[in-house]
Parts: C-alpha cells; sequence; structure tokens
C-alpha cells in the first residue's frame, strides 16, 4: 500500500462485486485474482496490460504471487486445534476452484490433526436468504465449531450467521 501510495497508484476494488470494470480505465497495470470469476478473467487479459494474478488459480496466463495455501491451512488449524477446537469447518462460498481447493486442503489437515471436519456450502441466495440458510447449517453443527472461508467478508458472514443462529463468538462459534 506505502509503495502504491509513492506510485500514484489507485487500487481500486469498487468493481469486483458488482463484475464492472471501468469503461474507460487506462492503468499502469492489473492485479486480479484469477479464478473467481471467468467473464472478469476474459476482461482482464482484454486489456493488454501487465497483470500479476494474486490468487491460486494456476492456469491464468499472467505471472503470480499466493501465499503458500499448505501453509495458511496448517498454520489455521493448528491455531484452532491448540485451543481445544475438534470441530473444524470451511465456508463454500463461491464454489470457485480455488476455494474448493482450499477446502480440500483444510480437510484433509483436519483428518491429519484427528479433528472433525464439516463443509458448510451456502453458494446461493441472496445476502438475507443465504444468511439464514447458512445460520441453519451452523447451528446443525457440533459445538463448539472453529471456521474459516476463502476470503475475510466470507467470514464475516460466517460470524453474522453465528450471531442470527444465537451463538455465541468465539465461544460457540470461532471464525478466522
Amino acid at each position: 500500500a506505502r509503495y502504491a501510495e509513492k506510485a500514484g497508484w489507485n487500487l481500486d476494488l469498487s468493481w469486483v462485486h458488482d463484475s464492472l470494470l471501468p469503461a474507460k480505465w487506462d492503468g499502469d497495470g492489473i492485479l486480479c485474482i484469477a479464478g473467481v470469476n471467468a467473464s472478469i478473467d476474459r476482461k482482464v487479459l482484454h486489456y493488454h496490460k501487465p497483470t500479476v494474478n494474486i490468487g491460486n488459480e494456476h492456469e491464468f496466463p499472467a505471472p503470480r504471487v499466493a501465499a503458500d495455501m499448505d501453509k495458511v491451512v496448517k498454520l489455521a488449524i493448528e491455531h484452532f486445534t491448540q485451543r481445544g477446537f475438534k470441530h473444524l469447518a470451511y465456508y463454500i462460498r463461491l464454489g470457485t476452484k480455488p476455494e474448493l481447493a482450499k477446502c480440500r486442503v483444510f480437510e484433509s489437515g483436519a483428518a491429519a490433526a484427528g479433528v472433525t471436519f464439516h463443509a458448510i456450502n451456502c453458494s446461493s441466495g441472496r445476502d438475507r436468504e443465504r444468511l439464514r440458510q447458512l445460520s441453519r447449517q451452523i447451528a446443525r453443527l457440533p459445538k463448539p465449531l472453529a471456521a474459516t472461508a476463502q476470503m475475510d467478508e466470507f467470514a464475516v458472514e460466517l460470524i453474522q450467521a453465528g450471531q442470527i443462529a444465537g451463538l455465541r463468538v468465539p465461544e460457540d462459534l470461532a471464525v478466522l
């Protein structure tokens, strides 16, 4: 962020949620999270600007800089198990390839740690409907439950759904 400020970059993420790229944009380059939205992936490539993929999609034709997913998941599971959690969950919000890949790594890591794993799949519906559906799924799972998701904003949905279900956060539902 400091370099972006010095370079005069505008790190604009406002288009992410409505899938609309700026019509007359003339930037220096693109940082993208490939594999989340095929339409946006195609548009990004159409710009013919220097592009760096900061996601976990390996097949996107641009240089990639990403976190070590195995290490991230291992640290998350250690964090939860060191605090006594025996029931772990992963929230599948979009069903993208990177999200499903991380879910599989999380499931394997939970098995290796000797704890139970639950996939929470709530990838459809409008916001309120999805939160109600998510809260019902969370309410049915054993407690205390520790959960995570692909992105911070999805983790916030877990917290909101837990509160709708009447759970205490983080006592009944811990979210990372």
